[in-house]
């Protein structure tokens, strides 16, 4: 009998995940539960608050009704610092457990991982190629507000030697900041100084040097001449 050639073989195509997935959304995410579950446990952070020198809550639970603990290594935190007698205090660094290798993961418990990674709660990671986030620095003659009432605390705030000149530079239109660099009598030589520096700075509301201004600013400082040097132009400015 001869055999039709009218049988279709169907292929099936396997999903597949980047060999990394890292946390993306929220703090943690756990794949614990269900008889489908990965086992896996998330958290986005690598620093860890250690209290009292106990190491878990069921030591100090145990502490509590057995009235001793077993003696251990106190703790130090990220610089080395510890308590001799109370445990300490701090942040210590702590592996990062937020990314895991999917290849590890048995393919029958991979279905919630899949889920995840469908809605991005998971996204696709490189270990060696991780970018290390740049240190926010307060610029020069600026602070932190703190302790405010209004929902304001934490803003930046300017707590430079003249704030007056700040406040121009950043308030004043830019034809009438002009008039009064051009108008300055040699009175006001700190403050045409001090507006100098900010402007050159960036400390104005665009947050960078404008040339109209450092222009006008040189041109009157020129002019205070021979009581100061004359201030010229570099290439990097």
């Amino acid at each position: 009998m001869a055999t039709s050639n009218s049988t279709k073989t169907k292929k099936s195509t396997e999903f597949k995940l980047p060999k990394f997935l890292k946390l993306n959304k929220g703090t943690m995410w756990f794949d614990t539960s269900g008889p489908n579950s990965s086992g896996i446990r998330l958290y986005k952070t690598t620093t860890k608050f250690i209290g009292r020198g106990f190491i878990s809550d069921a030591e100090y639970t145990n502490y509590k009704e057995d009235g001793y603990s077993v003696s251990k290594d106190i703790k130090v935190d990220k610089n080395d610092n510890a308590s001799s007698q109370h445990g300490q205090y701090g942040l210590v660094d702590i592996e990062d457990k937020s990314y895991f290798d999917t290849t590890k993961i048995d393919k029958s418990n991979i279905s919630n991982i899949i889920t995840a990674y469908n809605n991005n709660i998971l996204i696709a990671f490189d270990p060696d190629n991780v970018v290390v986030p740049v240190e926010r620095k307060i610029k020069r003659n600026f602070s932190y507000k703190k302790g405010s009432q209004n929902g304001t605390d934490g803003d930046i705030i300017f707590t430079g030697k003249n704030k007056q000149m700040y406040d121009k530079l950043n308030n004043a239109k830019h034809d009438d900041l002009v008039s009064f660099i051009k108008n300055a009598p040699f009175s006001a030589k700190n403050n045409i100084m001090d507006l100098y520096d900010y402007e050159l700075s960036g400390y104005n509301r665009l947050n960078r040097p404008r040339a109209t201004i450092l222009d006008a600013l040189r041109a009157k400082l020129n002019t205070f001449a021979p009581s100061m040097s004359a201030i010229s132009v570099n290439d990097d400015e």
